[in-house]
């Protein structure tokens, strides 16, 4: 069920909480998961069980219900060394450089089909394909390019679709790795950072760990 929500995630999981990338979450942009139905409630966890987590937002305390079906998808700082052939990856450029400005690392399960899902940029609200431009936070166009690695070798990254059409990119200096898992219930814990999106009936539908 959670691969329904990658093209989603991966657009704009650029700016996660937990590592000073940013003050969003993977939804940072405005795109938020189809059945999140209700705001999204973010804050530190108070207290958390099987059954609901409490949040702390600045408004107040909150308590959401969780249910079997809530999704986790929980975020770690990476680097070059977690780039290996084999590995399923979206890339962030600037439209016309081949220099990657994010690498975000999915698990296998997230994979779906890189290079052929479409997004909406939240911004223009054009669709776009994967494997090509986008409009980023401050309307500056930016690629994006979703494929499986084919090879890190000294600083040039290569990345090969869906469709078997290879890109190179350069890794900088400032280049960010991030990796992300896909997690469960038992990762909540209290003091973490959490963005938790409700369903129309209030129960959390889809909740990001931001901070560990």
């Amino acid at each position: 069920m959670i691969r329904r929500f990658l093209p989603k995630i991966a657009a704009s999981l650029l700016l996660p909480l937990a590592f000073g990338f940013g003050a969003g979450g993977a939804y940072a942009h405005g795109t938020h998961p189809k059945h999140a139905r209700q705001p999204a409630v973010q804050g530190i966890v108070v207290s958390t069980s099987k059954q609901n987590v409490t949040v702390q937002t600045q408004s107040g305390s909150v308590s959401v219900p969780l249910m079997t079906s809530t999704q986790f998808v929980r975020y770690a700082k990476g680097s070059t060394a977690d780039v290996t052939a084999g590995a399923f990856a979206e890339v962030r450029s600037a439209t016309g450089a081949t220099v990657a400005s994010t690498i975000t690392l999915l698990p296998s399960i997230m994979s779906g089909h890189p290079g052929k899902h479409t997004h909406k940029s939240p911004q223009s609200g054009k669709t776009s394909k994967r494997a090509g431009t986008g409009v980023g936070r401050s309307g500056a166009q930016a690629k994006m390019h979703r494929g499986q690695v084919v090879s890190l070798v000294g600083n040039t990254l290569t990345l090969r679709d869906a469709r078997g059409r290879t890109a190179s990119y350069a890794l900088a200096a400032n280049t960010t790795v991030i990796k992300v898992m896909v997690g469960t219930v038992n990762d909540l814990a209290a003091g973490q950072t959490v963005r938790v999106f409700k369903d129309a009936a209030g129960a959390a539908r889809f909740v990001e760990i931001l901070s560990s």
